[in-house]
């Protein structure tokens, strides 16, 4: 039998995508990654990936996928997933639909730990420019202030210098990967946050905001959400709801002292 999620959520829960606080826990499960998670392939000769190089970003959504089967290096494992997903505002959508977002969004996916050799507590070292404390990771680190920053009223998300990187594999498909997360020069000037924050989460406890909430991630995300054992033990209940629900929005292109620190 599959554990049960290590996330803990404590603050009261807004309709639509919530306002949650969100833990990172202390596992000591390590979070590595094949080239495609996060990574968007390109299929057709129009779908235009973002570009390699170093992209001025922002963290404007995080997605609890939740705890799903997978396998890495051929083995099978159960781990809690998380999405965090930018908008890199200087890469411009040609003919972007109506309602999406004007700029790329790029994803990248991790393991819900902070173990010393987990990928989320690398990035947030290299993004914030210092390691987590002892006493952060031991309470469990709210990862939420990525999203919304410090001051959760502003609801702006963490702006970050985001390395992306291209792989093709044996098949001929290409993936734009998040390959690092860095801090923002201070010299640097940071555009406004175009895209809203949102987080999506298993603690909203009303159904109907629940799947309301659930409507609006994006398709792919979805359907690993849907594997998930928190999804399922939540289904029986909202089964009606998702029957009646629009069409989901289009996914978008997603290619993946403490008071001195930015967050």
């Amino acid at each position: 039998m599959r554990t049960k999620s290590a996330w803990v959520f404590l603050s009261k829960l807004n309709v639509g995508w919530t306002q949650t606080s969100i833990k990172a826990n202390m596992s000591t499960e390590q979070n590595q990654s094949n080239n495609t998670d996060g990574a968007i392939v390109a299929k057709g000769k129009n779908f235009k990936l973002v570009p390699q190089g170093t992209h001025l970003g922002r963290c404007v959504h995080m997605i609890h996928i939740g705890t799903i089967a997978e396998t890495y290096k051929g083995n099978p494992r159960i781990a809690d997933k998380v999405a965090l997903i930018f908008e890199l505002p200087d890469v411009k959508r040609e003919n972007p639909q109506e309602g999406s977002s004007p700029v790329e969004l790029i994803m990248k996916e991790y393991t819900n730990s902070l173990g010393s050799k987990a990928n989320l507590r690398k990035d947030i070292k290299s993004w914030r420019g210092a390691d987590l404390t002892d006493k952060e990771v031991n309470e469990g680190w709210d990862i939420t202030r990525l999203v919304y920053g410090k001051d959760r009223e502003k609801k702006s998300g963490v702006a970050a210098m985001i390395s992306v990187t291209h792989s093709t594999t044996t098949t001929g498909n290409t993936y734009a990967n998040i390959s690092a997360i860095m801090g923002v020069p201070a010299s640097t000037s940071v555009p406004a946050q175009i895209n809203p924050s949102k987080v999506f989460s298993y603690s909203i406890k009303d159904d109907k905001a629940f799947v309301e909430a659930f409507n609006q991630v994006p398709k792919f995300l979805q359907e690993k959400i849907k594997k998930s054992d928190e999804w399922k033990a939540r289904e029986k209940s909202i089964s009606g709801m998702l029957a009646t629900l629009p069409a989901a929005q289009a996914a978008p292109q997603v290619q993946g002292s403490e008071d001195d620190l930015p967050f």
